[in-house]
């Protein structure tokens, strides 16, 4: 994925001393985890108050 790709350049710029190119990599692969992050909680809360709706049967 998009973060992983971005992290793994973040860590070869960084061996390569390319500090500044580095760090904005790690930016874009942090923005790109959170917003996984956010899709995956959305998604839960989402089924949950599926399941609170049900009536038990």
């Amino acid at each position: 994925d998009i973060a992983h790709q971005q992290s793994r350049k973040a860590d070869r710029l960084l061996a390569a001393g390319k500090y500044e190119e580095a760090i904005s990599c790690h930016r874009k692969a942090a923005g790109e985890y959170n917003a996984l992050s956010v899709d995956k909680a959305k998604t839960q809360t989402s089924g949950l108050v599926y399941l609170l709706l049900i009536p038990n049967v």
